[in-house]
């Protein structure tokens, strides 16, 4: 479990703008428990609401890391896309920054084919077979091979569904979460008051267009998997660690 202590206070969050929310007419009704005020008609979102559901998420991925679960990060966002490469390749995780691929976690027979043809696009390329192409095939295919790395790259060595999504910003990856959603795929979510947190599985609400309230969010989870990430691993007797009990199951469109 995380340390209470590990938890930003209020002052800091305040210091990273995680406060401020949307105009009151963006706000979804379903998130007005998370809304401390509204001030000049913005929305000021409670940070004590907001400190108690880190703390849940937080307890939550340190259970999951500790069972050797995988994770895959999601943020496609100018604020997230950075910070979400740079934690996921630390974590040695999986993540999607540039768009979602459609059916990642639906249909992910057909996204697999994308994966494979990096593989022989990079062999190709790196191998004698290459020096058969023409300078104009090679620049064709290596101008593919970018494109594909930039949907797919970050899905290199998945052979199936993650066990738990961090999505940054649901409104924007509304996709991503419907389709977790479908596969029964646990989600961790930085989320406005714009968005029904009822549709996550453990809901932070902060202002997630803050670059500060952003790169807190993913270095907290990150130190959270860090230090707890296991491989996976059959217990003898069968039986598996205790995980927090799962909130917010209500998943209304």
């Amino acid at each position: 479990m995380v340390k209470t202590s590990e938890i930003p206070s209020v002052k800091d969050l305040f210091k990273a703008g995680a406060h401020y929310g949307h105009r009151k007419d963006k706000c979804d009704a379903r998130a007005k428990d998370y809304i401390y005020m509204f001030k000049d008609k913005i929305a000021v979102i409670n940070l004590a609401m907001t400190q108690r559901s880190l703390q849940e998420a937080l307890d939550y991925l340190s259970c999951r890391a500790k069972e050797g679960a995988s994770f895959m990060l999601v943020g496609t966002k100018t604020q997230a896309k950075e910070k979400i490469r740079k934690v996921a390749s630390e974590l040695k995780q999986f993540h999607v920054t540039d768009r979602w691929p459609g059916g990642l976690l639906t249909n992910f027979a057909e996204v697999k084919k994308s994966i494979k043809k990096i593989d022989r696009f990079k062999e190709m390329l790196e191998s004698e077979k290459g020096s058969y192409l023409t300078k104009k095939e090679k620049l064709k295919m290596q101008k593919e091979l970018d494109k594909m790395m930039r949907t797919f790259g970050g899905l290199i060595g998945l052979d199936g569904n993650p066990d738990v999504i961090i999505i940054v910003d649901p409104d924007t990856e509304k996709i991503a979460l419907k389709e977790a959603m479908s596969a029964d795929i646990p989600v961790v979510a930085l989320t406005d008051v714009n968005f029904n947190p009822q549709k996550i599985s453990y809901p932070v609400v902060a202002n997630d267009d803050s670059v500060a309230t952003v790169e807190m969010f993913l270095d907290l989870i990150k130190n959270a998997i860090a230090r707890n990430l296991r491989p996976k691993k059959i217990e003898e007797d069968g039986a598996k660690p205790e995980s927090p009990k799962k909130t917010n199951k209500e998943k209304d469109e």
